[in-house]
């Protein structure tokens, strides 16, 4: 079997799909060590159903896209919000101004292209000749034909700032999106 080509990225060893052999060794996971509180969830729009969605770096930001949901009635699938950071640890939520909640419209809450709340998950999009205004996009679910059951997931990607539009029909991410989701089935 021929070694893998790793270059200078970094890899975790959890496995032996890396390793050719072991001597006087062993795979071992620590327990994790906390590091305090990333990101503070004090907002009220902030309830006890949040959870992370995604984490990554662009350019100099790392973005954190979270569900923010409340658990009150009609507040069934949250809403996507945002937090940035300049070096991973200290987390600020930006005053985006685009979405309206609990009397407050200075909220972290990411919007669509009507300026509605949606739930989505992000992703950033790196394969060379993507713009730099088209490198975030995100998938959502939404209903088809007024079912519940039946749904479909649309690509967005983010068109200004804080809002992710979806993007015309045969355009190369939204068959790149179709084409993930049915290799991934």
């Amino acid at each position: 079997m021929n070694p893998l080509t790793i270059g200078s990225r970094r890899e975790l060893f959890v496995d032996l799909y890396l390793i050719d052999r072991l001597a006087n060794a062993c795979l071992k996971l620590h327990e994790p060590v906390s590091g305090g509180v990333a990101i503070k969830l004090d907002r009220p729009w902030e309830g006890p159903a949040n959870g992370p969605l995604a984490v990554f770096q662009d350019g100099d930001c790392y973005r954190l896209y979270y569900r923010s949901m409340t658990l009150a009635p009609g507040d069934d699938t949250g809403v996507l919000c945002v937090a940035t950071s300049t070096d991973g640890g200290v987390w600020t939520k930006p005053n985006l101004g685009r979405v309206a909640r609990a009397g407050c419209r200075d909220t972290n809450i990411v919007a669509d292209e009507a300026g509605n709340p949606f739930m989505a998950v992000p992703w950033l999009d790196i394969r060379p000749g993507v713009s730099d205004r088209e490198r975030i996009k995100a998938i959502s679910s939404e209903p088809v034909g007024g079912g519940e059951r039946t749904r479909r997931l649309p690509n967005r990607k983010v068109r200004s700032g804080w809002s992710f539009a979806v993007p015309r029909t045969g355009s190369p991410s939204t068959n790149s999106a179709r084409s993930r989701i049915s290799n991934a089935a």
